[in-house]
């Protein structure tokens, strides 16, 4: 058993236009308007796109691990631009979509959910791949769930079911929008991650399941953690964080502070092609592997 499988996060067509807009962000020249930066996001991605297309072999799915679009509620040009551009994906690869702040709301709502339902599909669900099985987690539920209590138990609920279903020698890997962690398992709360306690319920559970990679983004960076824990067959052993870079805007830690967790410890917004990218995953009946790749190290004939 041997396939492979593409991670992009925060697409997030508009995103830079917003923060030049809000006057968050101001260009050092007036060469990046707001205009000129969705464009470019959207180039950005379908440069992906087309180099995902040229992969030999293919992969088997492209996941695209949540903020599909920036402004919530969601104007229909960028979720019309988002599915327009993904649409051009080779037909024997899937597209799987994970649900993000932005695309269902910092205090997601049944009706917010529903509307990402409408949408671009399910918020969350499982799919198999040979001996590997895929958990999609909506993280927001994690995050806050106050407006919707009955959702955040339903979903947990299904989670608790999914993991009592695993087959014995089988292997689960995990896709959510918010990282559990960024750094370290017991890293502080903050804004870009799951909180303590959520960790602290979620880790054990899915690693004596079989879960050996958590792919994510929300952070716009790239970083990984490693979970420590006891497997299904009782001996203690590892889970991946991946924490992916931004296909699309990617951002920096200010410079004199001591964390990166929340938001006033952004520095900058970066928008090019030496920093946007996407992560190759190659599954083994051995072994979970990736690698990096940055739009500028591709090219549209190779991968």
């Amino acid at each position: 058993m041997t396939f492979c499988f593409v991670v992009l996060a925060d697409s997030q067509l508009g995103m830079m236009a917003t923060n030049i807009n809000r006057g968050i962000f101001i260009p050092k020249d007036d060469s990046l308007t707001a205009e000129k930066s969705y464009e470019l996001e959207k180039q950005m991605l379908c440069k992906a796109v087309r180099c995902i297309n040229k992969m030999q072999p293919k992969p088997v799915f492209v996941v695209v691990c949540g903020d599909l679009v920036d402004i919530f509620p969601n104007t229909e040009e960028q979720v019309r631009d988002f599915k327009t551009i993904m649409a051009q994906l080779d037909p024997s690869v899937a597209l799987v979509c994970v649900c993000g702040n932005h695309d269902i709301g910092d205090r997601p709502t049944s009706a917010t959910i529903a509307a990402y339902k409408e949408r671009f599909g399910d918020d969350y669900f499982p799919f198999r791949q040979d001996s590997i099985k895929f958990l999609v987690l909506n993280s927001q539920l994690f995050k806050d769930s106050s407006l919707c209590p009955d959702l955040a138990k339903a979903h947990s609920d299904w989670i608790d079911k999914e993991l009592a279903s695993v087959s014995p020698g089988d292997r689960v890997i995990v896709f959510s929008h918010i990282p559990p962690c960024i750094h370290t398992p017991d890293e502080p709360d903050g804004y870009f991650n799951l909180s303590t306690s959520v960790r602290a319920h979620l880790f054990p559970r899915l690693i004596r399941a079989g879960a050996k990679a958590w792919f994510c983004g929300h952070f716009h960076r790239n970083s990984i953690a490693v979970v420590n824990g006891i497997g299904p067959d009782g001996i203690a052993t590892t889970m991946e964080v991946v924490v992916n870079g931004a296909i699309g805007t990617n951002l920096t830690t200010r410079r004199g502070v001591s964390s990166d967790l929340e938001l006033a410890h952004i520095g900058t917004f970066l928008l090019d092609e030496e920093t946007s990218g996407l992560r190759v995953v190659t599954v083994t009946e051995e072994d979970i592997s990736h690698q990096w790749f940055s739009l500028a190290s591709l090219d549209d004939n190779k991968l």
